[in-house]
Order: C-alpha cells, then sequence, then structure tokens
C-alpha cells in the first residue's frame, strides 16, 4: 500500500474532523438588508451577513456555531435537507426584534432557533397569496425533519385582530405551527389570532410552557408517540364555523393515512390550562371541549394534573384506549345552563373496531354545578376515588378569580388514592401533604 496515499487520507479526515469539531464553533453575526439576491459582509459582530436564507444556502455555518440575528425583517425563510451535528443555534440577539413572515423546514435536522417573531402580517404580498387557498395556511412548517427546537417565540397571524368579523376568523386566519418527524421540541412561546395552535405529530417531542390564546380551531393537536405535552395554557376560542373546538385533541392515523386507524402511544398530557373563558371584548365565544381523544387506539397515554374549565360534555374523553391512566384532573363546568356538565370518560372506540380494556381513571374532581353525571360512565377503566361536587365555593380558594387551589374545608383534601397518584402537583407541589392525597390537580397545603 502507498504510504503516502495513507498519510494523505488520515490528514484529510483530520481536516475534516477539525473543521466540524464544536471546539471551533464560532459566533455568527447577520444583519438583514432589502437586497437579499447576494450575500453581503463576513459574519462578524462588526460586518455581519446580510441574509440568513443565503448563510444557509451557501453552507456558510458549521455544526455547532451560534448565529445571532440582529433586528429587522427577514422575510420568509426556507431550510431544505439541512442537517448539523452537533446542532447550530438561530437566535435573537438581546432585546433585538427579529421578524419572519414564516418559515418552512424540510428533511433537516440540528437546528435550535429561539427569541423569534414569526406573522404573515409582516408580508402582505406572502399573506394574501396563502390565504387565497381553500385550506388555511400555516404559518410555521417543520416536516420530516428531527432535532429541531422553537423557543420563545411570538406567533400571530394579525396583531390587530380585536375587531375582526366572524368572516374575518373565518378565512383570514392561519394556524400556528405544524410538525412531522422526531425530537420536534416547542417551548415557552405564544401562539395567538391562530386557527390551531399546535399540531404536532412529531415523536418524542416536548411541547411545554406554551400560551395558546385567541384561536377559531383546535388549540393543541397531541399526535405524536412517546411525546410530552405539559405546562401549556389553551384559551379564548371563537366559533365561527362548524368546527367542535377542542382545547387538547388526539387522533390515530394508520398505514391508510386515515383517522382512528392507528395507534398512538406513550405520551403525557400533564399541568395543562384549559380555559374555556371570556369577557364581553371576547367575540364568538365558543363551547370548547376539554381533552377530546376521539379516534384512537391509545395506548400507554398518561393524563395528569390538568385543569380544565369547559362548557361541555367531554372534560376528558378517551375513545380506544388501553393502559391509558387519567389521575388527578380537575374539570369544571364554569357556567350554569350550559352544555354539560362536563365528564371524564373511557370508552371503545368510536366505530366499536376494539374495546378498551385496562384503563385508571382516579383522584378527579369535577365540578358540576347544574347536575353531577353518573361517577361510572366508562368502559374498561378501574375507577377509584372521583369526587363530583356541585358547589364552587365549597372547594376552591376563590373561583371567580379562577384561583383553584383547594380550601382545607374542602372534602377533596386527602381524598385522593395515594398508591396510583402523580408524585407532584399542577404546581410541581409535592403530594402527598397530609394524611393522604388530594383529589384534583392541585395539592392543598
Amino acid at each position: 500500500m502507498n504510504k503516502k496515499l495513507v498519510y494523505t487520507s488520515i490528514f484529510c479526515l483530520f481536516v475534516v474532523w477539525i473543521q466540524s469539531s464544536p471546539l471551533f464553533a464560532k459566533d455568527l453575526y447577520i444583519q438583514p438588508t432589502r437586497d437579499q439576491s447576494r450575500l453581503k459582509g463576513d459574519g462578524t459582530r462588526e460586518n455581519p451577513w446580510s441574509s440568513l436564507q443565503l448563510v444557509l444556502k451557501t453552507d456558510q455555518a458549521k455544526p455547532g456555531d451560534a448565529i445571532w440575528l440582529k433586528g429587522g425583517f427577514y422575510g420568509n425563510l426556507l431550510i431544505y435537507k439541512k442537517k448539523f451535528d452537533p446542532a447550530i443555534s438561530i437566535k435573537s440577539e438581546k432585546h433585538a426584534e427579529v421578524q419572519f413572515s414564516s418559515i418552512v423546514i424540510n428533511k433537516s435536522s440540528g437546528i435550535k432557533f429561539k427569541g423569534l417573531t414569526v406573522s404573515l402580517s409582516f408580508d402582505s404580498k406572502l399573506r394574501d397569496e396563502l390565504l387565497r387557498k381553500k385550506s388555511a395556511p400555516t404559518i410555521i412548517r417543520i416536516q420530516g425533519s428531527n432535532n429541531i427546537s422553537i423557543d420563545q417565540f411570538g406567533v400571530f397571524t394579525s396583531s390587530n385582530f380585536e375587531n375582526w368579523t366572524k368572516d374575518d376568523w373565518a378565512n383570514s386566519v392561519a394556524n400556528g405551527i405544524l410538525t412531522t418527524g422526531n425530537k420536534i421540541d416547542i417551548t415557552n412561546s405564544v401562539f395567538r389570532n391562530v386557527k390551531s395552535g399546535i399540531n404536532s405529530y412529531a415523536n418524542n417531542s416536548k411541547i411545554e410552557n406554551n400560551l395558546i390564546e385567541h384561536f377559531a380551531g383546535d388549540g393543541l393537536r397531541a399526535l405524536g408517540n412517546n411525546s410530552l405535552y405539559q405546562g401549556n395554557t389553551i384559551q379564548y376560542c371563537y366559533q365561527v364555523d362548524k368546527n367542535h373546538a377542542d382545547g387538547i385533541q388526539s387522533w390515530s392515523v394508520g398505514e391508510d393515512r386515515k383517522p382512528g386507524t392507528g395507534t398512538v402511544s406513550g405520551s403525557i398530557i400533564r399541568a395543562n390550562k384549559i380555559l374555556n373563558t371570556g369577557s364581553a371584548s371576547h367575540p364568538f365565544k365558543c363551547n370548547l371541549q376539554g381533552i377530546g381523544m376521539f379516534d384512537g387506539m391509545f395506548n400507554n397515554w398518561i393524563i395528569e394534573n390538568n385543569l380544565i374549565l369547559v362548557n361541555h360534555w367531554h372534560g376528558i374523553t378517551v375513545l380506544g384506549a388501553t393502559n391509558v391512566k387519567i389521575l388527578n384532573n380537575t374539570v369544571v363546568q364554569i357556567e350554569r345552563n350550559q352544555i354539560g356538565p362536563p365528564r371524564i370518560t373511557i370508552g371503545n372506540h368510536k366505530k366499536k373496531i376494539k374495546k378498551s380494556y385496562n384503563n385508571i381513571i382516579a383522584n378527579n374532581l369535577l365540578i358540576c354545578p347544574n347536575r353531577c353525571p353518573p361517577k361510572n360512565r366508562s368502559i374498561g377503566a378501574f375507577h377509584a376515588n372521583n369526587l363530583y361536587i356541585s358547589s364552587l365555593n365549597e372547594s376552591f380558594v376563590n373561583y371567580s378569580k379562577f384561583n383553584f387551589h383547594l380550601r382545607r374545608s374542602s372534602p377533596a383534601v386527602d381524598g385522593g388514592y395515594t398508591l396510583i397518584s402523580p408524585k407532584t402537583d399542577m404546581d410541581g407541589q409535592t403530594r402527598f401533604i397530609g394524611k393522604g392525597v388530594d383529589v384534583g390537580a392541585y395539592e392543598s397545603w
């Protein structure tokens, strides 16, 4: 073997490793300009590049690099087949207002975004073009990708929607975000003035601590396997068409790509707030369903420590369930003489093709001021220590101000089944305090 050739090959591999090593990662800077047709600058803080799109397209960013975005409008970002290991970060400089009209990521991996604002309203031409289509457009699309994170985003169709008519809500609103793939996290972000807020098909993902408000579809669609949907607040729903809006909805998809023909497994819905509340300034208020999982099968799911305030029968409904645990949720009918009262129900598959079995419904607190439903309407579920109360005053510290922590005098205190309760409550407070675990989402202390 030619030794010179061997040494040359080893040297080339070493150079490639050096170039991709995180030890040599750089801080890169971008300041957008009107002319996005060619790349200007050298990426330093003093002479930043002029286009994020061209930096990524021309492979200026290397694995591990941090791209800092200075304030300005960056247009519509398209990322296709870009893979970074270790991941690059793309984030706004401190106090910078970084704006995009939309973001599309396809077949890519290893990108962590932070601190961006994305709205169709920043580009009226793109907005009008997308809204002319039959179905509502989506502001951020991440498809066929993995190891992507979205953190501290602001996402909205329009910032001025207070005077929108029902027709505006039906025809001029976009979906917030759609994800497919693996490990696509969405955290600490705000989705406002959208049709559906978050549509997460991605597996092994984390959807956490987001605010979804002023929406006209579903708040959060939890469609991935082995994913965590935690600490999100969903509020202010608008009824503008025949859609039955859910705070959180899920369904399975089989090999035929039809709903209700597959199995979704191993996910957790925890410590979310679903609030069908509003005021005189909130027109077209919908009768929001709480957690609706109507097209199973659903296997090994946990639904725990959620606070659900709705005027509908569907407080928590799972149709087609195996090994599902519904534990320590607080479900409240907030207005008398409305649809309801809300229930917690497990039933067989909606099309009666599969039965539900080996499920648990325990330690849930249901407030039904009108009339309480039968305590056991479920199929294939073990029930334990669920509590139905007709008086809001009886249980909560200050329900009129949406403080649903328990009074010490509440019958829910120490009334739960300790052996199967979550280890913490909605606030992260350790369970249990006192003689036993409390019923509902909050542990009194």
